[in-house]
């Protein structure tokens, strides 16, 4: 290894002391076709992998910032670790709103992860498998003031929903932010980066899980 940067090594054999040096379980699903042409290992919603990768290389001639099935990288806040990268759905919108009007919002975003599918009007990028919804870096630091409950979070895929520490999730004191229903207990959802506030509801009123697989990560 010429430079030892941002690696992920599950055993830690490699020499440590690298920058973004990693000694964890990448979370490896089956190697199989998820896209492209060639079969790779996909990430769990979890994986360390997620999100730790250099965007330098990534954006590097002999990366072109894309993956090994050609998705273009990063889809989150940085580039994924490896040859695979989790797919996103970018909210470009603070509204709370669902309509065919050419933004992207939360709550379209959310429909689409759990119906793996595009339910939107063409607003947002269509679900399928396990997806990640990030928030587009124009809204800067911004809060998403809820107007009703949102959808619950059903997905078996898996979720992943970062704020990159920019973003908060706010019940405006009349309704309960997250519901996160026990069909959603495969590939889990996992809530990173992201503040959620003024919520109400009699119990979980930020975040309800109702034998759902959850994750915290701030």
């Amino acid at each position: 290894i010429a430079q030892n940067q941002n690696n992920l090594v599950e055993d830690g054999t490699c020499p440590d002391g690298g920058v973004n040096f990693l000694i964890d379980d990448p979370m490896l699903g089956a190697l199989a076709y998820n896209g492209g042409l060639t079969r790779t290992f996909s990430l769990s919603p979890v994986s360390p992998a997620v999100d730790t990768g250099d965007d330098a290389t990534c954006a590097s001639s002999a990366v072109n910032l894309l993956d090994q099935r050609g998705v273009v990288r990063p889809q989150g806040a940085h580039c994924d670790i490896g040859a695979f990268e989790k797919v996103a759905i970018t909210v470009n919108s603070t509204a709370d709103t669902f309509a065919t009007d050419g933004a992207c919002t939360l709550r379209e975003a959310i429909t689409n992860a759990n119906g793996d599918g595009e339910y939107s009007g063409g607003d947002c990028a269509a679900g399928s498998g396990y997806y990640a919804i990030v928030f587009d870096s124009s809204l800067g630091t911004a809060t998403i003031t809820l107007t009703s409950a949102l959808p619950d979070i059903t997905d078996n895929d898996g979720l992943r929903l970062d704020g990159d520490n920019r973003i908060t999730l706010s019940g405006n004191d009349s309704v309960r932010v997250l519901y996160v229903n026990a069909g959603a207990s495969g590939g889990g959802f996992t809530l990173k980066n992201i503040s959620v506030t003024h919520g109400s509801a009699d119990g979980g009123a930020g975040l309800y899980n109702a034998n759902g697989k959850v994750t915290i990560s701030h």
